[in-house]
């Protein structure tokens, strides 16, 4: 038609997030910031970390402190034989995160985001970039889907590292940018 200026619908792209547990809580993290999994980890103590803080683990030459998701996040922290150590890294700084179960990975677009009130499901939602109904679950009779907590890994990191900086433990021993 004539004079009709509409523009054209451009679908967005899904984007690719590792889903995991921690405890009972269904999270994500985007993929391109997830380095690896280690089904097991050697974890060295060191004193006065922060309560959250499980230690060190060497990765290849490299000294990377391993944080408890769970306690981090404000939840349960489970105990079972199912841990894994989720290494992330966003810009320089790289470490772990123990989770509860690493579940595979799962794709959504933008627009599914909603964007999370002040606590979902009991985490804070400066930690949270929004949550999203978990397809996998999607059935036509099902009256409820889970919900997935989109983690926000540049704010969980920054206050991690000040943290661990304010600790003082780790000085000297790993580079904290």
């Amino acid at each position: 038609m004539a004079g009709d200026e509409s523009e054209p619908v451009i679908d967005a792209e899904p984007e690719r997030h590792v889903l995991f547990r921690v405890g009972r809580a269904l999270c994500a993290l985007p993929m391109h910031e997830v380095r690896q999994v280690l089904s097991t980890a050697r974890i060295t103590l060191i004193p006065r970390l922060p309560e959250f803080v499980l230690g060190v683990t060497n990765l290849r030459g490299r000294v990377l402190p391993v944080v408890d998701l769970a306690l981090r996040l404000g939840l349960e922290s489970p105990e079972t034989a199912k841990l894994r150590v989720v290494v992330v890294q966003h810009e320089e700084m790289m470490l772990g995160y123990r989770v509860s179960q690493v579940l595979g990975t799962i794709d959504y677009v933008p627009e599914d985001v909603i964007h999370t009130p002040q606590v979902a499901g009991g985490v804070s939602a400066e930690y949270l970039r929004g949550v999203i109904p978990d397809s996998r679950s999607a059935q036509a009779d099902a009256p409820w889907r889970e919900i997935v907590m989109l983690l926000d890994l540049e704010a969980m990191l920054a206050a991690d590292r000040s943290e661990l900086n304010r600790s003082g433990s780790l000085r000297g021993a790993i580079r904290l940018p």
